[in-house]
């Protein structure tokens, strides 16, 4: 049984703010958090690679093992993975190893 989420598209604010924030809810209304580590998504437009790897966050990994109401549970993780004021996903998240590999050197 072989399972695997990536999900690409331009814009990280969208991803963000429109389709992580349902994601979550779902996820979270599910009980089923812990299956945000295998999503993976791209940015096409910027060459970003998000990957919520609980090995990455301590926060995150706490979650994960967490027993919270569904509505608590979505607001504390737009909070792990968005920070304040859900400005976008935290930097932790997001794999530069991935940016530098798709970068053209200047020379």
């Amino acid at each position: 049984n072989f399972r695997l989420a990536a999900v690409t598209g331009n814009s990280l604010a969208q991803l963000s703010k429109r389709f992580l924030s349902a994601l979550l809810e779902e996820l979270c209304e599910q009980d089923a958090l812990y299956l945000i580590y295998r999503f993976h998504f791209f940015c096409n437009g910027a060459a970003i690679y998000v990957h919520f790897d609980p090995q990455r966050s301590e926060r995150l990994a706490e979650l994960m093992e967490a027993k919270l109401p569904a509505a608590e549970l979505v607001s504390t993780a737009r909070h792990v993975l968005l920070g304040e004021g859900e400005q976008g996903i935290r930097p932790d998240f997001i794999l530069v190893r991935y940016a530098k590999q798709c970068c053209i050197p200047c020379e």
